[in-house]
């Protein structure tokens, strides 16, 4: 459980505070609003959220699943990060994007992407230690005392 509360810090930390700083979502037209929350649908971003949100709330103990329910939103946190989407994009390129997510090969990316990056972790760690493993690194320092 602390765990996913950490992942989830994070994220909303990370995306959605960095959305808030970006721009304010009344400068993103109504269009562009709804092609990043399409996109965000069409990459599994939505689910995702979703089902990170249920494991969290179904983990917690059930005096706070009402609570974390309340404010676990993933269209919050959607519409928190539409800035950046569109600071990043233009319309064409989101709906270049989405035709892309919902075609056969946007697919096939979509369901091949955690076991490629799992592979590619593997081969590209065995490649650093490989290279590597005759080079002598300093130890770290010891941590130095509280005064």
């Amino acid at each position: 459980m602390k765990k996913i509360m950490v992942v989830l810090v994070m994220f909303v930390t990370i995306f959605a505070g960095q959305a808030l700083a970006q721009a304010p979502k009344d400068s993103v037209s109504t269009e562009t609003k709804e092609l990043v929350r399409r996109l965000l649908e069409a990459n599994g971003m939505r689910e995702s959220l979703l089902g990170i949100f249920e494991d969290i709330i179904s983990q917690a103990p059930p005096e706070s699943q009402k609570e974390l329910h309340d404010v676990l939103k993933a269209d919050a946190i959607i519409d928190s990060v539409i800035p950046v989407y569109a600071k990043y994009f233009t319309q064409d390129e989101l709906r270049a994007l989405i035709t892309f997510y919902k075609s056969p090969v946007g697919v096939k990316n979509l369901g091949l992407t955690p076991k490629l990056m799992t592979e590619v972790m593997q081969t590209a760690g065995q490649y650093f230690e490989e290279k590597t493993k005759n080079i002598v690194l300093p130890e770290p320092a010891a941590p130095k005392a509280a005064q």
